[in-house]
């Protein structure tokens, strides 16, 4: 018998040796899942400096029944995950939320949590392999009266367990149906290990805001994702509620049938971001609002306007459910600063200065209950608004008026909004607001007012 050629050998063993390799590492990645979840979603370490005290939920959509329907469900959450990493944006686990919230821990900026409900098994067929090539973790929240019936909608008890071993799952339960639901969060896959269960309550029936507090105990709100939003739209989608932690410009995006506002990081951005509002032919004003300056009741704000037909108002500290807000209009007559929405209250009304023939750029300063107005680097006005600077909820917003309908508009070259401390100082290491036209120029108004 004619033995085996030596170069035969030789390559038998590479081949042997590349199988060897692969069932090594098959073998560590199923016993050794945690190890799983190191991949371009995993969250930068923080110190209690750095971190922040919010997080966001977005739900998923439920995949169609149909074919053509589930296909578009897969190559849409492959998109959404494509624009959550290019934003930044770090996908986490719920555990891991409520594990550093009960150490008195922070989070990185621009956590957010993937919620499933209500947890269908061909959801769980067509998107599950999906997130775990791209080690994505999420939550699984279901009806646990529904699997302990075996409805066959509904995954099995041991592909639940299943999901909860990969160390890419949460899996939270909820029972009844009221509005209301009560969500048992269970922990024992969290990496303390500690077995700790976590009581949440969520509306089921409310499904339009993403912005949760770490502080907010046993509360949690998620926004429920558009299957025709795309990921860009996603992402403005989420800016929209992203608090604004440090110099920021303004802009605006249509997201489905609505304008939002986003916020973009003026030091990281390139550009000043300009948009315009326009009213539609049947009303006669047009708005757009920041929930991402919420918790900023002391602020600077320069706006910088190209054109404009009718008048325009920003509204500072704005918040409409209790009637609070400090409004700045600019009309034919002048300037004109208010309280409150509705039946406002006027607080001054001045002449346009003489350079706004040629330009108008405007510098607002709330600090308290401290108004600073500048209108072309001129000083226009120093007042103290009527009562206490309104809660933590009071936004920026944005409008445009007309007394003939479709004829109100503005357009913006820029919109800065920059947070300030308590003591008037910037809340960021960075210099760049210094060279914000108008702010030098507010330096200088009161000395003692302004720092």
């Amino acid at each position: 018998m004619r033995g085996t050629p030596r170069g035969a050998h030789e390559r038998y063993g590479l081949q042997w040796g590349a199988v060897g390799l692969l069932v090594v590492g098959a073998a560590l990645w199923v016993w050794d899942p945690p190890r799983r979840l190191t991949s371009w979603f995993a969250a930068p370490r923080v110190s209690s400096e750095e971190g922040v005290d919010w997080f966001l939920v977005i739900r998923i959509p439920e995949v169609p029944s149909d074919e053509q329907g589930a296909a578009a469900a897969g190559a849409r959450l492959r998109s959404w995950l494509g624009g959550l990493r290019e934003a930044g944006f770090h996908p986490t686990r719920l555990s891991t939320v409520l594990s550093r919230r009960d150490q008195g821990l922070r989070l990185p900026r621009k956590t957010v949590v993937l919620l499933f409900h209500p947890g269908h098994r061909r959801t769980a067929d067509i998107l599950a392999p999906l997130l775990a090539a791209e080690r994505c973790p999420a939550v699984w929240l279901t009806d646990e009266e529904a699997i302990r019936r075996s409805d066959r909608r509904y995954l099995s008890r041991h592909a639940v367990r299943q999901m909860q071993q990969s160390g890419l799952w949460d899996v939270a339960w909820h029972r009844g149906s009221s509005a209301a639901e009560i969500v048992a969060v269970d922990l024992t896959q969290d990496a303390s290990r500690s077995g700790a269960a976590h009581r949440l309550t969520l509306n089921l029936r409310v499904g339009h805001q993403a912005l949760n507090q770490l502080r907010g105990g046993g509360d949690l709100v998620r926004l429920n994702a558009d299957p025709t939003w795309t990921a860009q739209d996603l992402v403005a989608r989420l800016l929209t509620e992203a608090p604004v932690e440090g110099p920021a410009y303004l802009t605006a995006r249509r997201i489905g049938s609505r304008i939002w506002g986003v916020a973009l990081d003026a030091d990281a951005s390139d550009h000043q971001q300009p948009f315009g509002l326009e009213a539609p032919l049947s009303a006669r004003a047009a708005s757009v609002a920041w929930p991402c300056t919420v918790g900023t009741p002391d602020l600077l704000l320069h706006v910088k306007m190209l054109a404009r037909s009718g008048e325009t108002w920003v509204s500072l500290r704005s918040d409409r459910s209790s009637g609070q807000g400090v409004r700045v209009g600019f009309t034919e007559e002048g300037v004109r600063v208010q309280q409150g929405h509705g039946q406002a209250t006027p607080l001054a009304a001045v002449p346009w200065p003489a350079s706004v023939a040629e330009r108008l750029s405007a510098t607002m300063v709330l600090r308290g209950p401290r108004l600073h107005l500048l209108v072309n680097d001129e000083r226009v006005l120093s007042l103290d608004v009527v009562g206490t600077p309104a809660a933590s909820n009071g936004i920026v917003e944005l409008a445009a008026s007309d007394r003939v309908r479709g004829a109100a508009k503005v357009e913006l070259a820029s919109l800065v909004f920059v947070p300030l401390s308590s003591s008037g100082s910037i809340r960021s290491k960075t210099t760049w607001p210094l060279q914000a036209p108008g702010f030098r120029s507010l330096l200088n108004v009161g000395r003692g007012d302004v720092r």
